[in-house]
């Protein structure tokens, strides 16, 4: 059995599910000048450059980026890695909330949880999640909702990003709704919470100690949600 690596997600009805992420190596063509430094700019006013003005990093399983933050890591995507309709995998934005990236999970042991108000209370293996599942992929958008800050006037705290906050992938995984079906959803639920194995220095069950997003039920969005586990066609990369 493979490890795990990154943003391994544990799901909950009170959690859902989310990005499978497998350790792999960079595999990507470098377009000309992506690395090419960008003009100093220190403002006053808003970046006029299409980038973010910082300086290009290279990180396992990634291609130089323009670095934003480093604790927790922030990575913009240059310019010229949106000339084909995917973003590659070692080019794709990275930001981070916390300050320590988790580098491995063990897949034999790693589960991913569905409890709360459900009728049947699931631990799912990786290999039942793959097998026992149908295989689906879309194509989406991943953005941050901080892209273009640095062009926001008044200045946006925040890491000032230039437009490359973003990308787009072919995403394969199971439906979400498939396997909240398997555990069966009761009457009267409401939400969905999605919790991370990601844990921070914050006291328990705050923001900065768990990564969590919750959804309502009745989002759309959920009818398109997959628990992911490659990207482009391969194991998710590390930092993402």
């Amino acid at each position: 059995m493979g490890r795990l690596s990154r943003r391994s997600l544990l799901a909950w009805l009170g959690s859902g599910a989310a990005g499978l992420a497998l350790g792999g190596q960079a595999r990507a063509q470098v377009p000309p000048q992506a690395a090419t430094p960008l003009p100093s700019f220190t403002g006053p006013g808003a970046n006029p450059y299409w980038n973010g003005v910082n300086p290009f990093v290279s990180y396992p399983q990634k291609l130089p980026l323009l670095r934003m933050t480093d604790r927790g890591i922030q990575l913009e995507t240059p310019r010229p890695y949106f000339l084909s309709p995917f973003t590659p995998n070692a080019a794709f934005y990275v930001r981070y909330h916390l300050e320590l990236i988790p580098n491995a999970v063990d897949l034999s042991t790693w589960r991913l949880s569905l409890q709360g108000n459900v009728e049947r209370p699931l631990q799912l293996g990786f290999d039942e999640l793959v097998k026992n599942f149908k295989a689906v992929s879309v194509a989406a958008v991943n953005q941050c909702s901080g892209n273009s800050r640095s062009r926001f006037q008044p200045r946006v705290p925040g890491a000032q990003w230039g437009n490359g906050a973003m990308g787009n992938a072919r995403w394969t995984g199971v439906r979400l709704r498939e396997v909240l079906a398997s555990a069966g959803i009761k009457s009267g639920t409401v939400q969905l919470q999605f919790q991370g194995l990601d844990r921070g220095p914050g006291p328990e069950g705050k923001g900065a100690d768990a990564v969590m997003k919750s959804l309502d039920l009745t989002d759309p969005a959920l009818d398109d949600a997959l628990v992911a586990y490659l990207m482009n066609d391969a194991p998710l990369p590390m930092l993402n």
